[in-house]
């Protein structure tokens, strides 16, 4: 029974977390813009290549930058 309650508290505790961390983000939103969502998406793109330069597992081929296409060209990640 003690163990349920502590659950519970434990539950609550994570959504007011949860919570205001939700609303520290909108905070950041409104009060840098989109600087602050441009920044976050290069801090999980860095974080994204570093794990995948530690893969054995993983070839990165860049695009054709002479492709006739322009500056469309892909780059292209593979998994062995």
């Amino acid at each position: 029974m003690k163990k349920s309650e502590e659950e519970k508290k434990i539950t609550i505790i994570r959504a007011e977390a949860e919570s205001d961390s939700a609303n520290i983000f909108n905070d950041a939103i409104e009060k840098y813009g989109s600087a602050f969502l441009e920044l976050k998406k290069l801090e999980a793109a860095r974080e994204i290549v570093e794990n995948l330069s530690k893969s054995k597992n993983v070839v990165f081929l860049p695009g054709n930058s002479n492709s006739e296409a322009g500056s469309g060209s892909s780059n292209f990640l593979f998994k062995i």
